[in-house]
């Protein structure tokens, strides 16, 4: 009997034994399953027309971007104080694998770096360059705002945009507007939304691409308009006093040229994309995403997360979003994203 019972209470400790070894092998595939979703190939080629697209697309309208400009022939009496000047810049991203990055002494090509460099070249001066957005490596622009000050006089603002777009073009750049602008206005902080554009180019075996935008956009639906924190798809130390943010538009759509362009895609959409997609990767969804404020790293994690979310069975962004955890949501490649515009 003593040794029936030993006996049991073995098979008993085997069988939770067994059971927790179940359970870290659940939890360690999870993991493998979460850290980055199934539309992510690993075929170097896939947003290669992503980066093509952005080349060539039409830069957005800024009919409505309302820089407090300033008359130039006006000069205020006394000590001369430094002038201000707003630029609109947009850049292919696979010239600068340094990305934005705020220190000019990195050793590969930079968005800072190139634009600070030439544009002091030009002035013969140093100057200190504020921006509406600081893009990641392999991350593409298309009318990125930029600010300096300067006490050095730019007799033809013509002349100085054509100087800079000869030097800057082939690094990548290219220079759209420089403005005299109002002394208070800084590119960051008088900035009032940011809008991104993330192309995921799917693979030609991947059939549910609409079924999925619908999903994704029943995710994103739910957090629209609404502050929440966004720590847990952000990346790094928060520098500033809250990681809280609004999302103002938030939308997924499928493109695979068989449709009408819809008015969720970026002017021109429907007339580039065919001309650089490949037969292996033939559609692709499209996000937007506009806010007041961006993290590190935040756009590029909401888009592995929301997909995430919206290909399980009870999956919630939102939830997932208030949990603040970072977890193992690995960000999704930088190529498929693009600064589209600035809102002042």
């Amino acid at each position: 009997l003593v040794q029936t019972v030993q006996l049991h209470r073995i098979a008993e400790r085997l069988m939770t034994i067994l059971a927790l070894l179940m359970l870290h092998l659940a939890s360690s595939s999870d993991k493998v399953r979460l850290s980055q979703h199934e539309l992510f190939t690993a075929d170097p080629e896939q947003f290669s027309p992503a980066a093509q697209l952005f080349e060539r697309l039409d830069p957005p309208d800024l009919k409505d971007l309302h820089l407090p400009v300033v008359d130039s022939s006006f000069s205020a009496p006394g000590k001369k104080k430094k002038d201000t000047y707003a630029i609109i810049v947009s850049y292919n991203g696979l010239f600068f694998p340094g990305g934005y990055h705020p220190n000019p002494s990195i050793t590969v090509p930079t968005v800072r770096g190139t634009l600070g460099r030439e544009v002091e070249r030009l002035l013969e001066s140093d100057v200190s360059l504020s921006t509406a957005g600081r893009t990641d490596a392999g991350v593409s622009a298309k009318a990125v705002l930029f600010s300096f000050k300067t006490y050095q006089d730019i007799d033809s603002i013509e002349a100085f945009l054509g100087k800079l777009n000869d030097a800057c073009t082939p690094q990548g750049m290219t220079i759209h507007s420089v403005e005299l602008v109002d002394k208070s206005f800084h590119a960051t902080f008088s900035t009032k939304s940011r809008e991104y554009i993330y192309v995921l180019p799917v693979h030609r075996s991947f059939q549910s691409g609409a079924q999925v935008a619908r999903a994704v956009q029943n995710q994103l639906d739910q957090v629209v308009g609404e502050e929440l924190d966004f720590f847990g798809m952000s990346k790094g130390k928060i520098e500033t006093i809250d990681s809280l943010c609004t999302l103002q538009t938030a939308t997924c759509c499928w493109f695979d040229g068989s449709m009408a362009a819809s008015e969720n895609l970026p002017f021109t959409f429907a007339e580039v994309w065919p001309t650089v997609t490949t037969p292996e990767f033939p559609g692709c969804l499209v996000f937007r995403f506009k806010a007041n404020r961006f993290l590190k790293r935040m756009v590029r994690k909401m888009i592995n997360s929301v997909l995430q979310e919206a290909t399980l069975p009870k999956g919630c962004w939102r939830d997932r979003i208030m949990a603040k955890e970072r977890g193992d949501n690995h960000p999704a490649p930088g190529e498929g994203l693009c600064f589209w515009r600035a809102y002042v």
